[in-house]
């Protein structure tokens, strides 16, 4: 089974061409209805607040310029 959201999901183009791949490998595809398939940046931040509350990942202020960064 595989679950495809946010806006890859709301594509239509991108959600057909994902469902032949899953036809051909005998997966399920599962997709929330389009009015439900937005920007994935909540769900960005939804997994920012989880790891904020569990403490994994999270780099405190004091130590952001530590962090090498490299724009693309």
């Amino acid at each position: 089974m595989l679950v495809v959201s946010g806006g890859v999901a709301g594509n239509q183009y991108v959600r057909r061409g994902i469902e032949l791949v899953c036809q051909e490998m005998n997966y399920k595809i599962v997709c929330p209805q389009k009015s439900l398939c937005t920007d994935n940046g909540v769900m960005i931040a939804w997994n920012g607040v989880e790891k904020w509350k569990q403490g994994i990942d999270i780099i405190p202020p004091s130590q952001l310029d530590t962090v090498d960064i490299e724009p693309k």
